[in-house]
């Protein structure tokens, strides 16, 4: 099963306390995309099969947002905590001025799903009236077998929980799905601005590790996002409500499964043991910024320990793999 790079433009928008969902890419946005696929300056396959657009950078998926209408490009932070790029990424890159586009398609088209989704996620919570500005992880990126219709991922999320309920999320990581989705991510619906020439949402990522990184630019207000120190792109201020910052973040499994199906794998598929390291997937490397911490804690919504956990492994930044945990487990049937 393939895991590709995921971001989550608005990954979802709760208004009050009902969990009101909405559709999050309408049959115009359809219409918008065909037209955008029309016009390219390259086109490729990686070796999975995957197509990908080269697209003029000024005329991608993002810019058509009704809220990006007099935005103006930010080709580079204004502060980068980014080193050298590392070689990884496409096998092809587009020209220069041009951006790849994974290749939308119908199918991809879906709405939030609450329902059916469980997590195994380590919560951090910020001292009141700070926010967090960055977060950071190295993530193990793990092959699975997942059946149709189910998505396992591994994901890092800010979360601004504002006023009146309301509740501003946004996301990076991987994902292993059937190419179907659980909600407006990629380039499915405009938003997130594509900057990488090599690097792109929906790229297939290879087993081994990957470094994300979510950072606000303290001069614009855009979130950028790093993958292995090298950056893919970034979210406007405009769509996410000018979010200040993070009032606590988020990183871990998550998995989703239709109704009447039992849970996906998460991780390695292999559950951690308190006390003893094994070869469930890990989070290395954790650093968040901008906030104090108030506290911290491992969360998860499955009470049976076979099915998914979560265990601290070092709660020290000075380890060899610093702030880490270990998740994941085989999933299954739960009641």
């Amino acid at each position: 099963m393939r895991r590709s790079l995921t971001v989550v433009v608005l990954a979802y928008l709760l208004l009050g306390s009902d969990g009101a969902r909405r559709p999050l890419l309408s049959e115009e946005d359809d219409t918008a995309l065909d037209m955008l696929y029309k016009s390219y300056a390259k086109t490729f396959k990686d070796k999975y099969g995957v197509i990908f657009d080269c697209v003029d950078m000024y005329k991608q998926p993002a810019l058509d947002h009704p809220l990006l209408k007099n935005h103006k490009l930010q080709v580079l932070p204004s502060s980068s905590t980014a080193g050298a790029p590392v070689p990884f990424g496409l096998q092809e890159s587009c020209p220069d001025g041009t951006v790849p586009v994974r290749r939308y398609v119908k199918r991809d088209k879906a709405y939030t799903q609450i329902s059916g989704q469980h997590f195994a996620q380590l919560l951090i919570e910020s001292e009141e009236g700070s926010q967090f500005q960055e977060a950071s992880a190295t993530i193990e990126v793990d092959t699975l077998i997942i059946s149709a219709g189910q998505v396992s991922s591994a994901q890092i999320l800010l979360v601004n929980e504002g006023i009146s309920g309301r509740l501003i999320v946004i996301q990076a990581g991987w994902a292993a799905d059937d190419h179907n989705t659980t909600g407006c991510r990629n380039m499915d619906c405009p938003g997130f601005v594509l900057l990488s020439q090599t690097k792109t949402p929906g790229m297939v990522l290879p087993t081994g590790t990957a470094s994300v990184s979510i950072s606000k630019d303290t001069q614009t207000g855009n979130w950028f996002v790093f993958l292995d120190q090298e950056i893919v792109g970034y979210f406007p201020k405009e769509i996410i409500n000018n979010m200040s910052g993070a009032t606590n973040v988020q990183m871990g499994g998550i998995t989703y499964a239709p109704p009447g199906q039992g849970s996906p794998p998460m991780g390695t598929g292999v559950a951690p043991m308190l006390g003893k390291k094994n070869l469930a997937s890990q989070f290395v490397q954790i650093v968040v910024k901008g906030a104090k911490i108030a506290k911290y804690w491992v969360d998860k919504d499955v009470s049976n320990p076979d099915i998914y956990n979560i265990v601290m492994t070092s709660a020290s930044s000075t380890g060899p793999q610093g702030v880490s945990f270990q998740y994941g487990g085989p999933g299954g049937t739960y009641h």
